[in-house]
């Protein structure tokens, strides 16, 4: 998650306004997101290219369950490729 939240704030500081990096487009890179199936093996791949976090939703801890914490992360991109 650091390494999400320094992405973010290169675009958008909720502290300061706008990022350091806004307007030379620093902010933006290439995302790659493979979809899997069952066994592991890769199904389809985005590459999304020009993107940029909008959101990331922090989700719930709790004790009552062991399920994996889901985290929500909005981007946006200029284009995206799919393989």
């Amino acid at each position: 998650m650091p390494e999400l939240e320094a992405w973010r704030k290169k675009g958008w500081n909720p502290d300061t306004g706008i990022g350091e990096a806004f307007g030379d487009n620093g902010y933006m890179d290439a995302v790659i997101i493979e979809e899997l199936d069952d066994a592991g093996e890769v199904l389809l791949t985005w590459t999304l290219q020009n993107s940029f976090p909008l959101s990331i939703g922090q989700g719930q801890l709790t004790y009552a369950s062991s399920e994996a914490k889901l985290i929500t992360v909005t981007l946006s991109c200029d284009y995206f490729e799919v393989e």
